[in-house]
């Protein structure tokens, strides 16, 4: 992504929701959330190939990393069960405002091929964030206990809070396009 030809970052930026499922969850929370605003605010066609692709990357990590603001420890020492000692190998956190600067970037930009892809890209995310509660059919949901419910409605609670956070954005955009 720091390549000084823009085929190479072309490349990663169309690839990177196939190539971040390769690395450490830890290190792509440290090493490619930094990366992903310079390919947001590069050349024309780095960020023509990262615009439709964003949506993919934010699900990986809203997917795999509890939310910050969100995640509270009690629920990462339910995870363990009886040993109520605390994970020691627990899953990085993001913030809500992780990609901010990047989707404010994309998002209003002046060529509107790259907002428009954008856009899309999110809207597909919020589709993933909305149906992710329809996973489970009646029947194995009916299967799992009480306690795994409410885990699962406690995480769509989440997933619909961070849905809420993000459409904000698309409130931004709106109001910049106006001005």
């Amino acid at each position: 992504a720091k390549s000084d030809m823009a085929y190479h970052r072309v490349l990663v930026s169309q690839s990177l929701p196939e190539w971040i499922r390769e690395v450490e969850l830890s290190d792509a929370v440290e090493y490619i959330i930094p990366l992903l605003n310079g390919l947001a605010t590069d050349e024309l066609d780095v960020c023509a190939a990262f615009a439709p692709e964003i949506g993919r990357v934010m699900w990986f990590f809203f997917r795999n990393c509890p939310i910050a603001e969100l995640a509270d420890d009690s629920s990462e020492m339910q995870q363990n069960g009886d040993d109520a000692q605390p994970e020691k190998a627990s899953r990085p956190r993001i913030s809500l405002a992780a990609f901010t600067t990047l989707l404010c970037a994309l998002l209003l930009n002046q060529n509107t091929i790259i907002a428009g892809a954008t856009q899309q890209s999110l809207v597909h995310l919020f589709y993933r964030l909305d149906r992710r509660d329809l996973e489970l059919s009646k029947e194995e949901l009916a299967e799992k206990s009480d306690e795994e419910v409410k885990a699962r409605q406690q995480e769509q609670a989440r997933l619909d809070e961070l849905a809420s956070s993000l459409l904000g954005l698309g409130a931004l955009r709106a109001a910049a396009q106006e001005t």
